[in-house]
């Protein structure tokens, strides 16, 4: 995890040279990244939350309100469970779903 606020501050230099190494503690090397991974990462560092990149070794690069994460596994983003299955709504009426709030 980057901390947004931090990381803008930056020069974009610097912003690349973190971005490069936060891509190599990740992936455990930095073949098969590319200049051009980086450059995509810089451009989407001022995207609105939700924005997603996919990068080489299965990472994805995610946009958060307050910082952003580099992981194969972004679900620490979503602060809800994983639901499984269907659930038929109850209308009118209230409807359980496990796990739910």
């Amino acid at each position: 995890m980057l901390d947004k606020k931090a990381l803008l501050k930056l020069p974009v230099s610097v912003q690349r040279y973190l971005l490069r190494q936060a891509v190599e503690t990740a992936a455990g090397n930095l073949k098969d990244i590319e200049a051009r991974h980086i450059e995509e990462m810089v451009q989407t560092l001022d995207k609105p939350a939700g924005k997603q990149i996919s990068l080489p070794y299965g990472l994805v690069f995610a946009v958060d309100y307050d910082r952003y994460l580099l992981a194969k596994d972004i679900s620490p983003l979503n602060p809800f469970p994983v639901l499984a299955g269907e659930y038929p709504l109850k209308i009118p009426g209230k409807t359980i779903i496990p796990g739910g709030a």
